[in-house]
């Protein structure tokens, strides 16, 4: 196969590719004429530096433009060069030669945005994501307050002389009108405002005279009771003859007419200084940057950042750069660069592999995993072939650059799930995802752990807005939430991880302990109250249909006045003390009915994290099962209850199912009669099956559906369910009668 290369970028800057670089990759023997350089599906021109023979020679490079695209999963854009048999696009030259110009000022911009907050966890369900569609933002905005609320950005080489512009990304949070006052260095320069939950774009003038070079302070000061967040802003300015930097992009656009917005363009590239007139129309200007970086220096028009084209005949003198640019077809926009600011990439890799163990088109089961953690997936798989399933284990980085352009992103991996489902024989029945993954996968937070794979996050909390779905990951025939595969997922973080979750599953299916333990079921239930009467829910929908050899073990707490008063501490400690006992006596399953949050049972407390230590279950693990809120949510960054669960050693679970975020209660109530109907009537095989079956009975009802997509199954969904209740072996000991 023709070689390919998949080039990491983090930055928009000129970058190279040597050919000590690409040798190693294969390209050594390539046609240099037939290279060719794409991002995603887009062929980007790069410019060739060597001859015009057909050998790629040591000393040889291309040298090209790349402006990273904006991703919620990766800090990084991937480009993709592939060695043809057509060639590729190099980049066209024209002259920028400023002779007998009249003078122009150069437009610059600098985007200030930092990502501190996630709005999903102040439950904000309607509220749109910003500008570049994550659910990061920078600060809360409350208003009324008598203060402003200041923010420092620095800004370099200022011409104080010419009129510059702010531009602000704001989200309404609350319902009502927003008014806020703007200043800039201490002058006021006007007011925002809008109506509602919106994601609003707002552009204000800033007269001359009021940035300065050096550190600046932008102001904003609530004029109405309401609620919004500062998703970031941009202020865009003319650049002065100062000398600063290695390299400079700039600018004209195109003017608007009174009354109207400012020309719509990419938001990390929006230059609205009024330049030129709607047409684009207009003298030629000549435009004069100065760098603090010796030369050589390049020039290029990089308006188009896929067909940058190469710029010549601009003058230099010293550290002054000064080009011609052409009198239409704007807007436009330039970059400068001393030699010193081309650079490397951050990665140049060959393409990842795609299958890791069995066929590439058919399984049974269907293993997504990252490659951390495929040595330790080989009993797991050797137990799933040795009863009878076939087995595809498949890198998720392969899928990346086989389905998508080589970046992290959910709906590649949905787009390879729905492809084996359409094509493959047989089409899988179980997926299991093996690797942890958070909603802050760019670990913007300093306690974020790595995403191995991402969450399937999606606005369907009906409180709580974006949340963990991943059970669309497997919704791929028609527009349903309806599973068509049966999932789950490994949340691993590390390789011992993994080896220690596949020797507590493989060890629950071949290795039960006896004595009868998991003839236990075991129901806890929160106190009545306004959400409903759970425990009245949990012998409905779960306790009926447990029968001989199984029995139930109710550990509920009512209160002296249930929908009033909270359970008595006293009972809620008991009820702690007795469940802890239950857990390490072993039971088959545990559900809880009830309020919870990610760490833990009921407001007072029934199990916590902090009760993991004590769980001793080694072997007698059972399937945990949450009616409730939360306790499912692996992708918070910090331990939630579900993942903990089954990733404790010695104890815990062996599966979790639990919602990722809120519900109610009629809801819950539908998944568990279908799961215990499964479980203990229909004696299906696999815990992904009785999971189905619960959703399958809430989605009959065709009422609160959004519970489909949050309840999550933390474990193998292929796990068969160990209903073998085993006693100790009986053993008669006669003692020994010694006569005299």
């Amino acid at each position: 196969p023709s070689p390919v290369a998949f080039v990491e970028v983090d930055t928009s800057a000129l970058y190279r590719l040597t050919y000590a670089d690409l040798a190693p990759l294969g390209f050594g023997t390539a046609d240099p004429h037939n290279l060719r350089l794409f991002r995603g599906s887009d062929e980007v021109t790069y410019e060739w530096e060597g001859d015009d023979d057909t050998d790629f020679e040591p000393g040889e490079s291309i040298l090209f433009y790349a402006e990273p695209r904006f991703s919620r999963w990766t800090r990084v854009d991937v480009y993709r060069l592939v060695a043809d048999t057509t060639p590729g696009q190099r980049m066209p030259a024209r002259s920028a030669d400023p002779a007998g110009l009249p003078a122009g000022t150069a437009s610059v911009e600098a985007v200030f945005e930092e990502n501190l907050l996630y709005t999903p966890d102040r439950f904000t369900a309607g509220v749109p994501p910003g500008r570049d569609g994550d659910r990061w933002v920078w600060d809360y905005l409350l208003g009324p307050a008598s203060a402003s609320t200041d923010y420092s950005f620095p800004l370099t080489a200022v011409d104080a002389t010419s009129p510059a512009s702010l531009t602000l990304w704001l989200i309404g949070y609350t319902a009502g009108d927003h008014r806020w006052a703007v200043g800039v260095n201490g002058t006021g320069i006007g007011e925002v405002a809008w109506s509602g939950q919106a994601a609003v774009t707002r552009t204000l003038r800033i007269p001359p005279s009021v940035l300065r070079s050096g550190s600046n302070v932008l102001s904003l000061r609530p004029l109405v009771t309401e609620g919004a967040w500062l998703d970031g802003f941009a202020v865009c300015y003319g650049r002065s003859a100062e000398p600063s930097g290695a390299s400079v992009t700039f600018g004209w656009v195109v003017s608007s007419p009174t009354g109207t917005s400012p020309p719509s363009l990419p938001y990390r590239t929006y230059l609205p200084l009024v330049l030129r007139d709607a047409s684009g129309a207009g003298p030629s200007r000549a435009y004069t940057v100065a760098l603090a970086a010796p030369g050589p220096y390049r020039a290029y028009d990089v308006s188009d950042p896929l067909r940058p084209v190469r710029l010549t005949g601009f003058w230099v003198d010293g550290h002054q750069i000064t080009l011609g640019d052409p009198p239409a077809g704007g807007p436009r926009r330039y970059l400068v660069a001393a030699e010193s600011a081309v650079r490397s990439p951050s990665r140049i890799r060959p393409p990842e592999d795609f299958v890791v163990d069995g066929g590439a088109d058919g399984a049974d089961l269907l293993i997504i995993t990252h490659p951390a953690f495929a040595d330790a997936l080989g009993p797991l798989v050797d137990l799933r072939r040795s009863q009878g399933l076939s087995v595809t284990v498949v890198s998720v980085l392969g899928i990346y650059d086989a389905y998508g352009d080589g970046r992290p992103d959910p709906e590649t991996i949905r787009a390879f799930i729905a492809d084996a489902y359409a094509t493959w024989s047989p089409r899988p029945t179980y997926v299991l995802l093996v690797g942890d993954g958070s909603f802050d996968p760019k670990q913007y937070r300093p306690d974020s752990p790595p995403t191995f794979i991402p969450p399937y996050l999606a606005d369907v909390d009906p409180w709580g807005g974006e949340t963990a779905a991943d059970n669309r990951y497997v919704c791929v025939d028609g527009d349903d939430n309806l599973p068509d595969l049966l999932l789950g997922r490994l949340p691993v973080g590390s390789p011992e991880e993994a080896r220690a979750l596949v020797e507590k599953i493989v060890a629950y299916e071949t290795d039960p302990l006896p004595g009868g333990w998991n003839a236990d079921v075991v129901l806890v239930a929160d106190d009545a109250d306004a959400a409903g009467d759970f425990a009245a829910a949990s012998d409905d929908h779960a306790a009926v249909y447990v029968t001989d050899p199984f029995t139930v073990t109710r550990r509920y707490c009512s209160g002296p006045n249930p929908y009033v008063s909270d359970c008595p501490a006293e009972e809620a400690d008991a009820l702690h003390d007795a469940l802890l006992a239950d857990w390490n006596h072993g039971a088959s399953v545990i559900q809880f009915t009830g309020h919870s949050s990610w760490q833990q049972w009921a407001a007072e407390r029934f199990f916590h994290l902090d009760d993991l230590p004590s769980l001793r279950n080694g072997r007698r693990w059972p399937i945990v099962a949450e009616m409730t809120c939360f306790t499912g949510a692996f992708h918070r960054p910090e331990p939630t209850l579900d993942e903990e669960l089954i990733l404790l050693d010695e104890g815990g679970a062996v599966a979790a199912w639990g919602p990722t975020g809120l519900g109610v209660g009629t809801g819950h109530s539908r998944l568990s009669d279908g799961f215990f109907r499964a479980v203990f009537v229909d004696e299906v095989g696999t815990v992904g099956e009785a999971t189905l079956a619960g959703k399958l009975r809430l989605a009959a009802t065709g009422h609160n559906l959004d519970l489909l997509d949050t309840f999550t199954l933390l474990g193998d969904p292929a796990l068969r369910i160990d209903r073998e209740v085993l006693p100790w072996p009986h053993h008669l000991f006669l003692p020994l009668v010694m006569g005299d």
